[in-house]
């Protein structure tokens, strides 16, 4: 396996590499290389992605990179070294994830994918305040656009409960990853304006 790794690798055989090394899984505290070359595989292939304007692929490989680092994370113990470099590929493949979902979000009222995907995040373990910051700014777009329709949508008030209880618990982890209290707070204030508007626009 670890030729066919090489092989494809010296190749550039990115789409082959990905498929190849998907699905292994590595106990090693130290060094994984079908973990590494999966992660090569995927951000090879987000570049090409980005070029032919696929940011749908861009997006969805970019999330399984996380998701596949916090697995590896999650399930055991890792020498420092080899943690800290998937904590900062982790990172890396996060802020692509969410640059991809804003090119498929262009609009006001799609702009709820960004926040969900922030959330989505969150439940890889990745809580980076630029990143919640941004996927905060989508849900204030959302909602501009939902206050901004003749008829008062319910529906939407709905999901905007939803929503603030899912950024309530991202505050709350962001308190406990010792995040500055200032970025803490724009988080906060944030979120209560929303519920009061929200509460409005329901009651109107």
């Amino acid at each position: 396996m670890l030729d066919a790794i090489k092989t494809k690798t010296e190749l550039q055989d990115w789409q082959g590499l990905y498929e190849l090394t998907r699905k292994l899984t590595s106990n090693s505290p130290s060094r994984d290389i079908p973990l590494n070359a999966f992660l090569r595989a995927c951000s090879e292939l987000v570049n090409v992605a980005k070029i032919r304007g696929d940011y749908a692929r861009a997006a969805e490989l970019s999330i399984e990179a996380v998701e596949k680092i916090m697995a590896k994370t999650s399930r055991q113990r890792l020498d420092q070294a080899l943690f800290n470099t998937l904590a900062s590929m982790r990172f890396e493949f996060a802020r692509e994830y969410v640059a991809a979902l804003e090119h498929l979000s262009p609009r006001a009222g799609d702009k709820l994918k960004v926040f969900e995907g922030t959330v989505r995040l969150a439940d890889a373990g990745v809580f980076l305040f630029p990143i919640v910051k941004t996927g905060l700014s989508a849900l204030q777009t959302w909602w501009g656009d939902v206050e901004r329709r003749p008829v008062v949508d319910l529906a939407a008030c709905g999901i905007l409960s939803r929503q603030l209880s899912r950024l309530e618990n991202i505050e709350r982890q962001l308190v406990s990853s010792n995040v500055s209290s200032s970025h803490v707070a724009t988080i906060s204030n944030a979120r209560r304006d929303l519920a009061y508007r929200g509460a409005k626009l329901s009651a109107s």
